[in-house]
This record gives C-alpha cells, sequence and structure tokens, in this order.
C-alpha cells in the first residue's frame, strides 16, 4: 500500500547549542552496545521521502530515527553536511602547523545562524578552544573570500570588527587565524672584526646572526625548535687583511612549520692587519659609527702601541718616518723602525748621528716627553737596530728611544783609514822643510764635514784652518790646491766651502824654496854634494847630512839619506835674543845604479834615472856571426862607462850544424852628433839656453826653452837671438818710463822728461832720481804692494775694486787693504810680503847661485841668494872672486858610441879514416862497409851550409879494375873481379857520411890487386888518423872464396880500456868559452873602456841543456 509519510521535526535545543535532525523511518531500532558503541542504523524509508510503499497486512511501527548534532561539531552527518548546518573551514596562518602537528585546515559544522563566538567547545569557548591550537595565535582571524553558490563572499581581514561578527550564514566560510609571526634571524648590521694571520679571532657563523641568542630563547621564542648557522660557500679567511661579504645560510627549524626554514643573508667581515700603522687609527670624535667604536675597542683590546721618540736637541726623524705602531698583542713582529737623523752643529764643529734605538722601561707618549740619551748612557747590548726590532712581539706598549753619538767634524784620518760619508778628506803640509809644533813633518791629513749649510761649513773650515796654523811657527798664509794641483784663491770666500779634497801648504816665514831633486848614481860611486841632493833657494836656510845617516851604495837599489834642514822661526829666544830655529830631518833617495843593465830594464823614458843612463852608459850589443845563432832572449847591456870589476854577461849562443863556436871580437862604432839643424837639443843644451834666456832678463823666454823638448837645437838658438833683440830695448824703455813716472809723482816733470829723452844706464838714472831727494826704494814698494793688492782683487773677480785701486794716487797702502776688506776679500791668508828688493830678477838670481852650486861653491851661492839688494854685476864679480865662472855657454856635443860584440863560428873539421886491404886478380871479391853510428835526434836529415843530407849515409865515389861501390842507406858494398889495368895494380875509393852533428866523416879505401900467380901479400893496415870525438873504426874485409878466406863480416872494435875521469873543469873549447874566452871577452870590454870580467859563457845544446 502506498501510503503518505508524515513529517517528523528534530527538536532544538539552543540553550544548550544542540539540535536533533531527522534521520528517516525505520521499523528497527539498532540500540548500542558496549561491543558496537556506533551500530549501523538501517532505515526503511529515508527522511526526505513523501510516499512509500508499505506492507500494512500484519501491521507495522515506524519508528522516527533522530541523531544529535552539535551547533559546532567537526563530525558530518554521514558525509554529508548536517541538515541545517553550515560549513566552517579554520585554518592556520600560511605555512603554519596546528599544535597537533598538522598542517590541514579544521572544518566544522555550524548551524546557520549560530554566532561562534558563544559556542563552547571542550569545556571553554569554541574560538578559544581553536586559539589553543595554534602557537602563538593573536586571537584574530579574517575571513576569506570565495564563492557560495556563485555568490560571492567578501573578505573580512576581523571578523570581530565586523557587523555580523561571528555569525555564520553562509553554506561555506573560511577563517584564517591571525599568529605571531615566525621569530626570523636577523644579520648584524655592524662589521665583524678579526686579525690577518690569527684563525682564532675568526668569528664563528651564529656571530653574524644579531638575534641568535633570542631565536635559541626557550623562554622568548618557544616556537623555534632550534638554528643552524652556516656559510654559503667557503668559509673566510684571515690571510689577507680586507673587508669582504660573508654569505650566510640560517637554517631555523620551527615547532609550527613543517620543514626547516632557510634565511640567506650576508654578513660583513673586516680582516684587520696584525700590525696597524699609527695614521690609520683615527680618533672616534663625538659621534663614531658602531664599525668605528667596535674596530676602536678591538685595538684597545688587542693590540699594543709601539712608538719611537728622539730627544729633539739631539736629531729629527726623517722626513716622512711612521713613528707609532699598533701590534697585535704577543703575535705580530714586523715593526719596522723609523730613520733617525742626527743634528748638526757644523758651525761649532760637530754633529749628532743616530747610532740605534733604546728600549725604555717605561712607555713614552711622544718626542717632547724625551730625555737625553746619547751612546755614553747607554749599554753596547742595549742599542738596538732595525732588523732586530722587526722581528720583536709586544706584550705591553712599548716605546723606543733613538740613541746619538756626537760626532765631531774634523777627524784624524790616523784614527781612521776609511773616510766617513759626507767628510771630505783635507791634506795639511808645513812649508816645505818644516815642521809641526811636535817636530814631525809629515802631513796632516783630516777628514772634513761638509754639511748641509754653506755659510757653517766654511766658517768651521776656516776656524780647522787657523787651529791647525796655530801648530806651525812663522805661520804666514794658507796656498790652498785642488787634487789636481791647480791653486784655489783662499781670498774668495765661497772657497772655504770645501766640497772636494784640498790640499792646504803653509807659507812660513816667507816663501820656502827647498826642493829635492832625483840623485843617481852608480854602484859604488860617491854621494854627491848636499847642495845637489836639496835645491835650496833661500839663505836663511842651511842644509847638512844627518850625522847618523848610513847610506848603502855597493849595491843597487834605492838608498835613503837623512837631510837635515833647519829654518829660523819667528820667534826669538828669551836668553840669547836670537831667532830661534827648527830643523827638519828630510828623507831624500838616491837611485843607485848597476854597472850593467840589461836593455829591458832600463826605467822609463824622461826619468831622472833614464838620462842618467844616456850620459854615462855604452850600449853593448852581441850578435851571432855565420855559423850559429843567438838563444839568450837578452843579448843587449848597458854598461857605466869607465866601471871596474864589471861582471859582464855572456849570453848563450848554439852553432849550427857542423859548426862550432870559435871566439868573440868586438868593434865600436862612433856617431858625431848631429847639426844642429837636424837633431832635437839635450836637455843640457836647452837648460844652457833658457839660462841665457834668464841672464838677459827673460824668464818666459827660459820657461818655452825649458819645455820645448821635440825642438831643435838650432830652432831655439834662433828663438833666443830674436827674443834677445827685442827684449833689451824693451826691458830698457820700461824701466826708464817706470823712473820717470816716479819723477813725475814727486812733481819732478822736468826730471821726467830729461829720463824719458836719456838714453843713460838705469843705474846713473836711479843716481839722478836720488839727488833729487826721491826715495825711489820706497816708491817702488809702494807700488809693488799696490800692484800685489790689483792682483789680489783680479784673482777675487772684483774689477771694479780692480779700477779703484789703480786709480788711486795718494791712498795709503793700509787704507787700500781696508777697502779690499769691505769688499769681502778676506786678506787674513794673504801674505802681502815681497820676494823682488832689487832690480835683479829672483830666476836671474838663481841661475848665478846655481852655477856655484855647480862649482862646488854653497857658501857662495848662499850668499847670492841673501843678496836681495846687489845688483847683477856684484853678484857676478862675487863669483868671479871664487873662482867660477859666469859665461854660460853650450856644452859640446857628445858623438853616440856603441859597441858591438860579435860571436864566431867554425865549420868543424871533417872526421878522416884510411882502409888498405888486397884482393887477387881474377877471383870475385866483395867488401862491405856499415856505418853503426847511432841516430838519436829523431830526424832524417841534417842540413850544413844549406845542403841538405841523410844521417848516416855513405856517399861513395870512385872504383876502378873491376871493383866498383854500391850503396844503399848506412852500407856500401865494394864488388867485382878485380884485375890489374894498365899495370896499375891499385883500387882507391872514398866514402862520405854526416852524423846528425852535421860532423862530416871520410873513410878512404885502398885495395891491392894481386896476380893470381904470385903469392897474396899480407896486407898491412894503416892506423887511423886521430879524430876529435873518438869513433869506432870501421874495418873492411875482403870477401874471397871460402875454400880461401873465410866469408866477411863487420868487426866490432875492442873496448877500450876505462880511464880515470879529469877533474871537473868549465871547458868550452867547443861551445864557445873557457878561460881563454873569458880574458878575450875581458880584453875586447877593457878596448872600449868596460874593463872586467865576463861570466862564464854557456852554449846550448839542441835538446835544450846546457854543456
Amino acid at each position: 500500500v502506498r501510503i503518505r509519510v508524515p513529517q517528523a521535526f528534530g527538536k532544538d535545543h539552543s540553550r544548550d547549542k544542540y539540535h536533533y535532525v531527522f534521520k528517516g523511518w525505520t521499523t528497527k531500532v539498532v540500540e548500542p552496545t558496549v561491543e558496537n558503541p556506533n551500530p549501523e542504523q538501517k532505515f526503511d524509508i529515508n527522511s526526505s521521502d513523501r510516499y512509500a510503499d508499505a506492507n500494512l497486512q500484519n501491521g507495522v511501527t515506524y519508528h522516527a530515527v533522530y541523531k544529535k548534532i552539535d551547533y559546532f561539531s567537526n563530525s558530518s552527518d554521514g558525509g554529508e553536511v548536517p541538515k541545517d548546518a553550515v560549513v566552517a573551514i579554520f585554518k592556520p596562518a600560511p605555512g603554519r602547523l596546528w599544535k597537533d602537528g598538522t598542517s590541514g585546515p579544521k572544518v566544522f559544522y555550524v548551524k546557520k545562524g549560530t554566532d561562534l563566538e558563544n559556542i563552547t567547545k571542550e569545556g571553554s569557548k569554541a574560538l578559544d578552544w581553536l586559539n589553543n591550537q595554534l602557537t602563538g595565535a593573536k586571537g584574530t582571524w579574517s575571513r576569506s573570500s570565495m564563492l557560495n553558490d556563485g555568490k560571492k563572499v567578501d573578505p573580512v581581514p576581523n571578523v570581530a570588527d565586523s557587523t555580523d561578527k561571528w555569525k555564520v550564514n553562509e553554506p561555506f566560510q573560511e577563517f584564517v587565524a591571525d599568529q605571531e609571526p615566525l621569530a626570523t634571524p636577523e644579520v648584524k648590521t655592524n662589521t665583524l672584526l678579526a686579525i690577518r694571520g690569527d684563525k682564532e679571532t675568526l668569528p664563528s657563523p651564529e656571530k653574524y646572526i644579531g638575534n641568535y641568542a633570542n631565536l635559541i630563547d626557550k623562554e622568548q621564542n618557544p616556537n623555534v625548535d632550534s638554528v643552524t648557522v652556516e656559510y654559503a660557500s667557503t668559509a673566510p679567511t684571515v690571510d689577507k687583511a680586507g673587508v669582504y661579504t660573508v654569505p650566510l645560510i640560517v637554517s631555523v627549524k620551527y615547532k609550527d612549520v613543517e620543514k626547516p626554514v632557510d634565511y640567506k643573508t650576508v654578513g660583513k667581515l673586516k680582516v684587520m692587519h696584525d700590525l696597524i700603522y699609527g695614521e690609520n687609527v683615527k680618533d672616534l670624535g663625538a659621534n663614531p659609527t658602531k664599525d668605528d667604536q667596535s674596530e676602536h675597542d678591538k685595538i684597545a683590546s688587542e693590540y699594543k702601541k709601539v712608538n719611537f721618540i728622539t730627544n729633539n736637541s739631539y736629531g729629527t726623524m726623517a722626513s716622512g718616518s711612521r713613528t707609532l705602531f699598533y701590534a697585535h698583542t704577543n703575535k705580530t713582529s714586523g715593526v719596522k723602525a723609523p730613520q733617525a737623523i742626527g743634528k748638526d752643529y757644523d758651525a761649532d764643529g760637530y754633529h749628532y748621528e743616530f747610532v740605534g734605538w733604546k728600549k725604555l722601561n717605561n712607555f713614552t707618549e711622544n718626542s717632547n716627553n724625551a730625555k737625553p740619551l746619547t751612546i755614553d748612557k747607554v749599554e753596547p747590548d742595549e742599542i738596538l737596530q732595525s732588523s732586530s726590532i722587526s722581528t720583536n712581539k709586544y706584550e705591553a706598549n712599548t716605546t723606543y728611544q733613538a740613541v746619538y753619538k756626537r760626532v765631531e767634524n774634523v777627524i784624524d784620518a790616523s784614527q781612521q783609514d776609511e773616510i766617513p760619508d759626507g767628510y771630505v778628506a783635507t791634506i795639511f803640509l808645513p812649508g816645505f822643510g818644516r815642521t809641526w809644533a811636535d817636530g814631525s813633518y809629515k802631513p796632516k791629513l783630516l777628514y772634513i764635514r761638509h754639511g748641509k749649510d754653506k755659510e757653517d761649513n766654511i766658517k768651521f773650515a776656516k776656524k780647522v784652518a787657523s787651529d791647525t796654523a796655530a801648530t806651525l811657527s812663522g805661520f804666514t798664509k794658507w796656498q790652498m790646491y785642488n787634487a789636481s794641483g791647480d791653486k784655489s784663491n783662499i781670498l774668495l770666500h765661497d772657497n772655504w766651502d770645501i766640497s772636494k779634497p784640498r790640499i792646504f801648504v803653509a807659507e812660513q816665514n816667507g816663501v820656502d824654496d827647498v826642493k829635492i831633486p832625483e840623485t843617481v848614481i852608480g854602484v859604488g860611486e860617491s854621494i854627491p854634494n848636499v847642495n845637489k841632493l836639496i835645491h835650496n833657494t833661500d839663505p836663511r836656510v842651511s842644509v847638512s847630512v844627518d850625522e847618523n845617516a848610513k847610506v848603502d851604495v855597493s849595491k843597487p837599489g834605492i838608498s835613503t839619506i837623512m837631510v837635515n834642514v833647519t829654518k829660523p822661526t819667528d820667534e826669538k829666544d828669551k836668553t840669547t835674543g836670537k831667532q830661534k830655529t827648527v830643523t827638519t830631518k828630510l828623507p831624500v833617495r838616491v837611485y843607485v845604479l848597476p854597472k850593467v843593465i840589461a836593455d829591458n830594464d832600463l826605467p822609463a823614458e824622461g826619468t831622472a834615472a833614464a838620462k842618467f843612463i844616456e850620459k854615462n852608459y855604452t850600449k853593448v850589443t852581441y850578435v851571432a856571426g855565420s855559423g850559429g845563432e843567438m838563444k839568450s832572449p837578452v843579448f843587449t847591456y848597458w854598461v857605466r862607462r869607465g866601471a871596474k870589476d864589471l861582471q859582464m854577461p855572456v849570453p848563450d849562443v848554439l852553432a849550427d850544424k857542423g859548426y862550432v863556436f870559435k871566439d868573440w871580437t868586438s868593434i865600436t862604432t862612433e856617431k858625431p852628433a848631429d847639426p844642429a839643424d837636424k837633431r832635437k837639443a839635450t836637455e843640457e843644451e836647452r837648460e844652457a839656453l833658457a839660462r841665457m834666456a834668464i841672464m838677459d832678463g827673460m824668464p818666459y823666454v827660459a820657461k818655452l826653452i825649458r819645455n820645448s823638448d821635440k825642438s831643435t837645437l838650432a830652432a831655439l838658438q834662433n828663438l833666443l837671438n830674436e827674443a834677445q833683440k827685442q827684449h833689451a830695448a824693451q826691458v830698457y824703455n820700461a824701466k826708464r818710463e817706470e823712473l820717470a813716472k816716479i819723477a813725475e809723482s814727486k812733481g819732478k816733470t822736468d826730471l821726467a822728461q830729461k829720463i824719458r829723452n836719456s838714453h843713460d844706464s838705469l843705474q846713473n838714472i836711479k843716481d839722478k832720481l836720488v839727488q833729487s831727494g826721491i826715495d825711489v826704494d820706497e816708491i817702488v814698494e809702494h807700488n809693488r804692494e799696490k800692484a800685489l793688492l790689483v792682483k789680489l782683487a783680479k784673482e777675487a773677480g772684483k774689477e771694479w775694486l780692480v779700477k779703484q785701486i789703480s786709480d788711486s794716487k795718494h791712498s795709503s797702502i793700509e787704507a787700500l787693504k781696508n777697502l779690499m776688506q769691505e769688499a769681502g776679500i778676506d786678506l787674513t791668508f794673504a801674505n802681502l810680503e815681497s820676494a823682488i828688493d832689487s832690480y835683479v830678477l829672483d830666476e836671474q838670481r838663481e841661475v848665478l847661485a846655481e852655477l856655484a852650486d855647480e862649482a862646488d861653491k854653497p857658501f857662495v851661492a848662499k850668499i847670492i841668494r841673501s843678496s836681495k839688494k846687489s845688483s847683477l854685476e856684484v853678484l857676478k864679480q862675487l863669483l868671479r872672486k871664487a873662482g867660477v865662472n859666469t859665461e854660460i855657454s853650450l856644452p859640446e856635443p857628445q858623438p853616440t858610441r856603441e859597441t858591438t860584440i860579435t860571436a864566431n863560428f867554425e865549420l868543424m873539421e871533417p872526421m878522416r879514416f884510411e882502409f888498405r886491404s888486397s884482393a887477387v886478380s881474377g877471383i870475385p871479391a866483395t867488401f862491405t862497409l856499415a856505418n853503426l853510428t847511432e841516430n838519436s835526434s829523431g830526424n832524417t836529415t841534417v842540413k850544413v851550409d844549406n845542403t841538405e843530407f841523410t844521417i848516416n849515409n855513405f856517399i861513395p865515389e870512385g872504383g876502378s879494375n873491376g871493383l866498383l861501390p854500391s850503396c844503399t842507406g848506412t852500407t856500401c858494398k865494394i864488388s867485382g873481379t878485380p884485375k890489374i889495368v894498365d899495370g896499375k895494380p891499385k883500387v882507391e875509393l872514398t866514402f862520405t857520411t854526416v852524423d846528425q852533428y852535421g860532423r862530416r866523416a871520410e873513410i878512404v879505401v885502398y885495395i891491392d890487386i894481386v896476380d893470381s900467380a904470385k903469392p897474396s901479400p899480407t896486407p898491412v893496415p894503416t892506423p887511423p888518423a886521430p879524430a876529435p870525438v873518438p869513433t869506432p873504426e870501421i874495418p873492411f874485409v875482403p870477401d874471397f872464396a871460402p875454400s880461401v878466406i873465410p866469408e866477411a863480416q863487420v868487426m866490432q872494435p875492442e873496448p877500450e880500456e876505462p880511464q880515470p875521469k879529469p877533474e871537473s873543469k868549465p871547458a868550452l873549447a867547443k861551445t864557445g868559452s873557457n878561460v881563454a874566452q873569458s880574458a878575450i871577452l875581458a880584453s875586447l870590454l877593457a878596448s872600449v873602456g868596460l874593463a872586467g870580467l865576463a861570466a862564464k859563457h854557456r852554449r846550448k845544446r839542441e835538446d835544450g841543456k846546457n854543456n
């Protein structure tokens, strides 16, 4: 039966927030049991059916079945949304999990129109329950935008703030929890620091995360389960200083996030230098950056200051020097000490030199607090150099202070061999022959510092010169020379700025004219006069050979003679009132030449020794005649003329093959001197012409002549003649004009005119001036000093001053000196004394004094040199009275002689042998001749007189009567059938041979032919002729028939009886010299004026040994 089904409705229990939902009709209700609390209920009629077919035969009861549905439930109704319910979905924030570890949404079925704020779950409000299922829930939710049956549901950012708030009316709505954000790592914005070379200072990766401690703090971040920080690539190193970015990966494992979250970030790292220069550490200022502050704190905590200071009174740091360092504590070395420079006090004659550094006990901030520190206050082991400082490490702040030593600006070279940097070698010499105050005469070599300040250098150089001059007696001024010997003007201020080597020679008591010429003598000759050993032109100086001087002239070499040179000083003896003297011992070297000098031992051309040999020795040359040769490397000698007991070397000679030395012969050739226009003038001739020029008042011509060593004698004679002609008139006119001007300067114009018109002698003119009341000598002296001042002004380059002094008419010498001083010319070292006091030139006076010295009249020479006021004629007269010829003439030209000694050789006489034998006519015969002489030369031939011979081979000649010779090498045969021809029964043959020494030997063979009918006569051999060298006789044996005479053999000579050796004597009869030869050489030398004995002659053998 089809029946209409009634509708059933579940009851709503709103107060308790649940209701019943009608599920359907069933005839049998299944009750839950303990075993099956949720049994499956089957329905006979669904809840939606309105009609149903029913079997009503037995009667049926349908029971309505209801299901209790909470207003807020996460259970569906059989997989479907419960009736009258909507779906409310709750989700955690994106990426987050519920506390139960699930990540999906929580779906709840809510009765439509229900206000969720009023719903409870498990004893609490449903929303609170949901919030408790989340980590860090804020309690607010948002509603998502979605479509419900095509109808859009607008999003709501905060449901609690919406109009309907938590009433659910939409079929579907999604709510997303608002949770506290995840705690994320934050990289530090500042730069982390490490120190080069120290791995321990390298920050771990976690140090780059600023909130790392908070992240791992369970109280602050309970949601964070764990945090790991790793380098994104290669870990940074501390090998090189610099600023680096450090890529990092921070992996955070959250409790409400399914997987760990990786955060990529970048940190900053600065690897600081382990040694920091002071200028790179800056002050923080008022508002330092975080990086600046951290770096500053790092340096303060992990570095130590190392600084260098100096006391500024002693020196300063070099420009740009670095004086402050920060060194990593106990780990860093490499501090480079700056360069300190000592301070100069050149004007005061000293300066400071930096010697090293001392480590102070206490740290000192800067040089302003530096105490004086010199080398005398420091122990040697306390002085440190840059090399040792650079290896130090520092555990505390450290100060090094510069140590200096005071160095004088003048150093005595005797205390130090090497010239210090910045110093200049300067030599001070006393006047020639003078000594220092301590009696020494050696040069003083001083090293004078050349500083930076020119005026300080000049001031100090003058001080040194003055201090040195104080140790000299009679000092007048210094003469300054450079290393090349060029003179510098001491009056010029700038010349005292000594930057290059200089030589200062003192002038004491006027000009020192003591010279030491080169003296040369032969062995055994007497020492020359002392005035020839020392050339002294100062009459106040006396010269004598020291009484203790010992000279050995018995052998060649250099002998030294000590000579005393005594000079007066400016001091006077307080007791006697006489001038004190100082004596200097001067070493004079005398060259002693041997009597015989080999050509290759000759001294250099132009030296005194070479000139001495040229004048006093004869050239002797050994030569070899024909038949031999010279074997000695030296065969030319120079022999002292007139020398006795000569040991004349004799060179080695070697005779040619076949020759023997015979004797020596000599010849002396004499070549006259070439004409004057064909040869160069000799030194003696030049000197004679120069003296003539000087005596004529032309020293400049004399100098030209002396220097003309390439000119002919005729050219120099012409030069002198022309100069004499021109000079005579010029000198007279000039001196006459000078005397005329003197007369004019005194207002004697008439007298001046007469002088100019006069041709009187100059002495007569001078006498007339004196008679007129004019003091000629005083005016000449004034003019001389004035001329000297003009000269000094010229040397100083003050041309305006030269003109002013020259034009001055009435100014005194003293006024002119003051004028020069004002012009900046220092006359302190200028010697204004004159060397000319008369009209006689110094050169003329000296020539006359030399004539006296050469005539061994030293006392006359001294008088002449002292006579400054005497005329030339008076001085000549003095010489004549002493027996000295005052006329100067050219020396006679000397011929050139040369001796040649020739070694003569002669051909050796041949050795001669004779052999006699016989043969029977008609019977064949053979005779054999063999040469048994040895050949040890290694050659097969020998040349004698340009003819070549095979050594020891026979050369046959002759043969007749049927017997003919035939030779092969050193063997010859005479063979054939002998017969008597033309009644001549005799055969004659000659055999010639030459040995290795070129000696010839001739063997003559005579064979008698005996008639066969006659008995054979017994041959009587003739004894061989004696020979200079014993040679065994070679017998000839005829080769007869065997039945008559046995076969011919070469017979060996019987050995001679041994003879006793004669006494060993130098026998050179065959090689060129013996006692007789020595006598011959001695006679040869004597014949050319070279008396003596010749040394033993040696002849070399071909094997190089001496016989």
